[in-house]
């Protein structure tokens, strides 16, 4: 299967309600987390870094409805439906599985620039592209919910050892991963066991996540190693000697190891598998 037929099929897939549905869902919730610190830069008539989603996914619930919303665009895995027999008599199982592992992480890298372009035209009126931090988040990491009820978790740590750009491309190649791991964990675990137990499983990581983000420092010790999508959060990321939190070879290493184990496991099993009995 050539490289063109792949795109036209993640093409194809991607027209559906589910990906509909997770537009819809994203939109409203970054726009809730955005609307009063939009309204505060056109009120004091100032502008500041584009990079404002690393600030958005400091919050846990908002980063639990995106990788829950994932983990739905996803929800058909591993794509057995009736009509894709066809592909598999006609290009065999071990081509039909690295299709379907193209479409996951193609739609990964679509699903995570969506989320990037939605934190940008949502909050264009306050979007500067320099690649320098302005005077408003820094107002917003001191007073935000105190004085402004604004919801954003802004670290000015963070924003101390990372210029925009340099955040922004972290985060951007973090979700890339982080979804890929979501639905290459429902695709490979649908494989060996019940769509159901793929679901749970997935479910519990994503919460897990959010239950280590809640414990102190010495609890949180150890357990974020162990919690992929507690990388997303930029306050988990080690820059100085802050040992409880994963520095980025850890974290890049982790997560390309958690997908290419996915991968492996996915394509042995898709070779063993019976159609028919697992056709959903």
């Amino acid at each position: 299967m050539n490289l063109q037929s792949k795109i036209q099929n993640l093409y194809c897939r991607m027209k559906s309600m589910r990906f509909l549905t997770l537009l819809i869902i994203w939109g409203f919730m970054v726009d809730d987390m955005l609307r009063l610190y939009r309204n505060l830069a056109m009120e004091l008539n100032v502008k500041d870094s584009f990079a404002i989603l690393p600030f958005i996914q400091n919050d846990d619930f908002f980063m639990k409805v995106v990788l829950l919303s994932v983990l739905c665009f996803y929800s058909n895995a591993p794509f057995m439906e009736r009509n894709e027999l066809y592909f598999v008599q006609r290009i065999g199982k071990k081509r039909w599985g690295s299709r379907n592992i193209f479409y996951i992480f193609g739609s990964s890298i679509l699903l995570a620039v969506i989320l990037v372009l939605l934190s940008i035209l949502l909050n264009f009126p306050a979007v500067d592209f320099s690649n320098s931090w302005g005077s408003l988040y820094r107002t917003v990491s001191v007073y935000g919910m105190e004085k402004y009820q604004i919801p954003l978790i802004v670290d000015t740590k963070v924003m101390s050892a990372f210029t925009p750009y340099q955040m922004m491309g972290h985060v951007i190649l973090m979700d890339i991963l982080a979804f890929a791991v979501i639905g290459m964990l429902l695709y490979t675990l649908s494989l060996y066991v019940r769509r159901v137990g793929a679901y749970i499983v997935t479910i519990l990581l994503i919460f897990f996540s959010t239950m280590v983000n809640y414990l102190d420092a010495g609890a949180k010790l150890g357990l974020i190693y162990f919690s992929p999508f507690s990388w997303e959060n930029v306050g988990n990321w080690r820059y100085g000697y802050d040992l409880s939190k994963p520095n980025f070879v850890y974290i890049y290493v982790g997560y390309f190891l958690i997908l290419f184990l996915l991968v492996v496991a996915g394509q042995r099993q898709i070779q063993r598998i019976d159609w028919i009995s697992r056709e959903e």
